[in-house]
């Protein structure tokens, strides 16, 4: 009598083990696959960010030539894209210049025989600046590039360990006391990531 009682008792126990395993298996799973983020991803505050710092920098640079340049005119197809591969995350700034509407912001249209020499002169400032600011300007294609940081990424923990970060002030990266080694949660809701911290980052899916 006793060993049956004692043997529904392991068996409840046992049958209880196993329920609270295969939940928190279950769980485990949902939080692996809620924390794969592979694709690429753009945040449109961040985008707002880089263009007012970098105008504020750029603006700097050519106060002398008497004039100001309008960054929302100039740069198309501006984007702060976070894209994860492998586990392997990167936050990249990339944008393209319009050359034609540089010219047009100092009253120069692209066929005058000034074109060219302000154009380099332009293009030189802008060049100074953005290397100054860890800005790749590539004058032949008129892109800019950057790496803003990249790190490894856990999908069952959901957080991104920064190995290497730009320090430049115009991103604002460093009001978040963000740096190597620093850990960044995030957390996936459908197509929009959020990363928490003293700033709230969202990212949408790109198709």
């Amino acid at each position: 009598m006793k060993r049956q009682k004692t043997r529904k008792k392991k068996g409840k126990f046992l049958r209880t083990i196993l329920i609270i395993s295969a939940l928190l298996l279950t769980a485990s799973i949902f939080l692996y696959q809620n924390g794969r983020i592979a694709g690429q991803w753009h945040s449109p505050n961040l985008e707002q960010i880089a263009r007012q710092k970098i105008q504020e920098e750029l603006n700097k640079q050519v106060e002398g030539l008497g004039t100001e340049l309008d960054l929302t005119t100039l740069l198309k197809q501006q984007q702060v894209i976070l894209e994860v591969k492998d586990d392997r995350a990167t936050l990249k700034l990339t944008a393209t210049l319009d050359k034609e509407a540089l010219l047009a912001s100092i009253g120069i249209s692209a066929d005058s025989f000034l074109a060219e020499t302000l154009t380099a002169t332009l293009e030189q400032a802008m060049t100074t600046t953005l290397q100054n600011q860890g800005i790749h300007y590539d004058s032949a294609k008129g892109t800019l590039s950057t790496t803003l940081f990249e790190g490894q990424l856990n999908p069952l923990f959901h957080i991104i360990t920064i190995e290497t970060i730009t320090t430049a002030p115009w991103t604002g990266l460093e009001t978040t006391g963000l740096k190597e080694g620093s850990v960044i949660p995030y957390w996936r809701s459908g197509s929009t990531i959020s990363f928490a911290g003293n700033h709230d980052y969202r990212f949408n899916k790109l198709p």
